[in-house]
C-alpha cells in the first residue's frame, strides 16, 4: 500500500528539472524550437508565440495577455505590459516580427487577443505551456523545454550582444534595480521622481509609473512638495500614456497621504526623543499676503499653509522651543533677539520620576516656578511692579524601554 501511494504522488518540481543542464536556449536552438512548432495544426501562431516570447523576454502570462492594441504596425513598436510588479515598456519590433504578426492577424479572425485558441478564445497559459514542452519534444533536444526558458534566453542574449546589466534589467521590466539601489546606496543617490516611481508603483504594480512620477516632480517641484499636496491638486496632473491621458487614482493619492503621514509621525517621534528645542519661523503669512493683493491664492494653498503652520508649531511644542509667524518683514529682527534671548536663558532640570516602568511609553511633564515656601514664584520689577512670565519646557520625554 505504501509504494502505491508513492507511485501515484504528483512529481515534485525536482522531478521536473530532472535532465535540464541549463535554463536557456542559444539563438540557433530558438530557431530549431520555432521549426518544430510549425509542424504543429497552428504551426504558424505557435512559431510567432515563440518567437515574440524570445524577442521580448515575455512570460508565459504576459505572452497569452498580449492585445492587438499593444502593437503600433506603422511605428514598429510593442507595448509590454509586465506582470509580478515588473515595469511597463515599449520595445522595437523587428522586420521579421512584424513579417509574422502581419500574417498571423490575416489568418485570424478578428478578436481583441494576438494569439487565441481554435475557440478564438485567448490562448490559456496552461495551453501555452504545453505548445513550448511538445515544440521541444518534436526538436529532440536532449533536455527538457519549458516556456520561461525563452524569458532566459532573451537575457543570455542581450548579454552575450554586451548590454549593460541595468539596460537588460529595465528591457526585462525588472523594477528590483531601483529597489537595490535604493537598499545598497540610499535614497541620496536616487533623483526624486525615481523615489516617487516607487511609490507609485505599490498600488499600480502593473503599470509604467515613470511618466507619472516625472510629470508630477515638475509639476509641483520636488518630491516633498508632491507628498504635501492636496488629493484634488494631485488628480489634477495628467500625463499620455498608451494614447490616453492618465492620472493618480483614489490609490495612489491614498499611497502619497500614508507616505506623508508616516514621514511627519517619525519625525515627531523623532523629535520627542531629541534633546534640542526647536524654534520655527513661518513665512507663510507674509506670502499669503503678498497674493492677497494680487487676487488670493485659493482655498486648498491656504489650506496648505495652515496645515503647515500647525505642523511647525507642534514640532516647537514638542521640543520646547517657540515658533514665529511674522506679517511683516519688519518683525524679523525682534524675532532674532527673542530667540537668543531663549538660547541665553535655558535651564537644564532633572528629576526621579515615580513612574519606573521602562515601557518605552511618552510621558507628559508640567513645569511650573514655586517660592521656597511653596508659593507660586512672583517676579518683580526694580519698582516693585509685578512681571508676567511664562515656561517654555518640552511636554514631556519617552520612557526608556527594555530590562534595567
Amino acid at each position: 500500500m505504501e509504494n502505491l501511494q508513492v507511485a501515484r504522488a504528483a512529481p515534485t518540481p525536482a522531478n521536473v528539472t530532472v535532465g535540464r543542464p541549463r535554463e536557456y536556449l542559444t539563438e540557433r536552438e530558438v530557431e530549431k524550437l520555432m521549426d518544430a512548432a510549425r509542424g504543429n495544426r497552428w504551426g504558424h501562431r505557435d512559431a510567432t508565440a515563440i518567437l515574440i516570447a524570445y524577442r521580448h523576454g515575455l512570460r508565459a502570462s504576459e505572452l497569452v495577455a498580449l492585445r492587438w492594441d499593444d502593437i503600433d504596425f506603422q511605428t514598429g513598436k510593442l507595448h509590454v505590459r509586465r506582470a509580478k510588479g515588473g515595469m511597463a515598456s515599449v520595445h522595437p519590433l523587428g522586420a521579421k516580427e512584424l513579417r509574422a504578426l502581419r500574417r498571423l492577424q490575416r489568418e485570424t479572425a478578428q478578436g481583441v487577443h494576438v494569439f487565441v485558441s481554435e475557440r478564438l478564445a485567448p490562448l490559456s497559459v496552461a495551453g501555452y505551456q504545453r505548445m513550448v514542452a511538445r515544440a521541444g519534444e518534436a526538436a529532440k533536444f536532449g533536455f527538457l523545454v519549458h516556456s520561461h526558458m525563452l524569458r532566459h534566453s532573451c537575457g543570455y542574449k542581450l548579454a552575450n550582444d554586451g548590454q549593460d546589466t541595468r539596460a537588460i534589467q529595465h528591457y526585462l521590466g525588472h523594477r528590483s534595480r531601483l529597489q537595490e539601489r535604493l537598499l545598497n546606496g540610499g535614497a541620496e543617490n536616487l533623483p526624486d521622481y525615481e523615489i516617487l516611481e516607487m511609490l507609485l508603483a505599490a498600488s499600480n504594480p502593473r503599470g509604467d509609473t515613470k511618466p507619472l512620477a516625472k510629470a508630477l516632480i515638475d509639476h509641483f517641484g520636488g518630491l516633498a512638495a508632491v507628498l504635501s499636496a492636496q488629493p484634488e491638486a494631485l488628480q489634477e496632473v495628467k500625463v499620455e500614456i498608451d494614447g490616453k491621458r492618465r492620472g493618480l487614482g483614489v490609490a495612489g493619492v491614498a499611497m502619497l497621504k500614508a507616505v506623508r503621514d508616516a514621514a511627519l509621525r517619525l519625525s515627531e517621534s523623532q523629535l520627542r526623543q531629541s534633546d534640542v528645542p526647536i524654534f520655527c519661523v513661518g513665512l507663510g503669512k507674509v506670502y499669503r499676503n503678498f497674493r492677497d493683493m494680487r487676487g488670493g491664492m485659493g482655498s486648498l494653498q491656504e489650506m496648505d499653509y495652515l496645515q503647515a503652520e500647525n505642523q511647525l508649531k507642534t514640532f516647537s511644542k514638542e521640543t520646547g522651543g517657540y515658533a514665529w509667524f511674522p506679517q511683516f518683514e519688519g518683525e524679523m529682527p525682534d524675532i532674532f533677539r527673542a530667540i537668543a534671548a531663549f538660547l541665553r536663558n535655558q535651564y537644564s532640570i532633572s528629576y526621579s520620576p515615580s513612574n519606573r516602568t521602562r515601557d518605552g511609553k511618552f510621558r507628559k511633564v508640567k513645569i511650573e516656578l514655586v517660592a521656597p515656601d511653596g508659593a507660586p514664584l512672583t517676579v518683580q520689577d526694580q519698582k516693585g511692579k509685578k512681571q508676567k512670565y511664562m515656561v517654555y519646557a518640552r511636554e514631556g520625554y519617552n520612557a526608556p524601554k527594555g530590562a534595567d
